[in-house]
């Protein structure tokens, strides 16, 4: 019944932890959200054809029935992908213990529209923002209470120590999202235009969709064909899906510990069953002379019951410090609940005791039918 009980809270606690991640604002929209990557320097694409081939994309598939915007980017979202750069911000004093490596990613105009990430200040990027043009980037809220505290990073500038301190102008703020993982702390994020920087390698696309995304599958892959038919489509997905995929481990530890749960609690509840089912059977003859003597069917049951739950209060009381040593062990692994949580142990509990109370029920409820004369009999 103990370990049964240190199990369960397991599962509970997994559990509760999977259905706290699945309720986390993300920061954007991932409803009607469709991606998908491409490589064009498996073909040699050069830089500047590498942009050409993002625009022309991009146009082609802002026509296709369906898809209300589009937009490049290099790292995709929720996916454990992260790019980061040592910076250097004017006016800052960095900390001795302070981060200067913010994560950093390229996008294009419309990039925010599509994915459903507010501008909160400043502006977006456009078309204008263009190799030829000063240099901008926008940062999410995060980067700003870092770097700027409360005083708006509007207009303010820094400079990536790898391009030799060539200054950057903030000209937009975002919405912090999340950026690699669903349980991450939202990391500074700072994003800088897909046409200004050295065009990276891949590309992931995003389309905001009205109805199902997952039916433009054929579609997308058409338009890449004509653009280039030799270049591959990947990690074609909608992301709702990608969020699935990143709570697999989440999801796998919940159900293995789930039911591991479940079968030693069947087999504590076969145990239990058999050893009340013996000991009604060698209190027979008890049994019978208390039926003799006018005892209620009532009375028996509870009788028996007493002993049921004898046993499963002294394997709560076990189990109660086992469990809450075994969610120490695991904090690590759960999100949004704390690892001695009352409510998981007493779910957990609560399912345990029913669990016995079925169990031990049936030899009960047997007992109070046995006849006092073949009772009074039995050897």
């Amino acid at each position: 019944m103990a370990l049964s009980l240190v199990l369960l809270s397991g599962a509970v606690l997994f559990a509760r932890s999977l259905a706290n991640l699945n309720r986390v604002d993300l920061g954007f929209r991932r409803q009607g959200l469709l991606e998908f990557s491409v490589d064009p320097s498996l073909n040699g694409y050069s830089p500047e054809r590498i942009r050409q081939f993002a625009q022309n994309l991009t146009r082609r598939v802002q026509s296709l029935p369906g898809v209300q915007s589009a937009a490049v980017g290099v790292n995709p979202v929720i996916s454990w992908n992260t790019d980061r750069s040592t910076i250097r911000v004017v006016g800052y004093q960095p900390r001795d213990d302070g981060d200067m490596s913010p994560n950093v990613d390229q996008v294009a105009p419309g990039y925010f529209e599509t994915l459903g990430i507010p501008v909160l200040a400043g502006r977006g990027f456009t078309a204008s923002d263009t190799r030829a043009a000063p240099r901008v980037a926008i940062v999410n809220e995060v980067f700003a209470r870092y770097f700027f505290g409360n005083q708006s990073p509007i207009g303010r500038q820094f400079a990536f120590t790898a391009s030799r301190d060539r200054l950057i102008e903030i000209v937009g703020v975002v919405r912090a999202s999340k950026y690699a993982s669903i349980d991450e702390r939202i990391p500074r994020v700072v994003y800088t235009p897909f046409a200004q920087d050295d065009a990276p390698a891949s590309l992931v696309m995003y389309l905001r969709v009205s109805g199902d995304p997952r039916r433009l599958g054929q579609a997308v892959r058409r338009e890449v064909a004509a653009l280039d038919a030799e270049l591959p489509v990947t990690n074609l997905q909608t992301m709702d899906e990608q969020v699935g995929e990143s709570l697999g481990g989440a999801r796998m530890m919940a159900t293995l510990s789930l039911t591991f749960a479940v079968l030693a609690t069947l087999l504590a509840a076969i145990g239990l069953y058999g050893l009340m089912a013996y000991t009604v059977t060698r209190r027979t003859r008890e049994i019978g002379i208390r039926l003799a003597l006018g005892a209620r069917h009532t009375t028996l049951v509870g009788m028996v019951m007493r002993e049921v739950g004898l046993l499963t209060a002294a394997g709560v009381a076990i189990a109660w410090p086992l469990a809450h040593a075994l969610a120490r062990l695991v904090e690590s692994q759960l999100y949004g609940i704390a690892p001695g949580d009352p409510l998981s142990m007493l779910l957990a509990a609560a399912v345990l005791v029913a669990v016995a109370l079925a169990a031990g029920y049936i030899p009960a409820e047997r007992a109070t039918r046995v006849n006092p004369l073949r009772a009074l009999r039995y050897e």
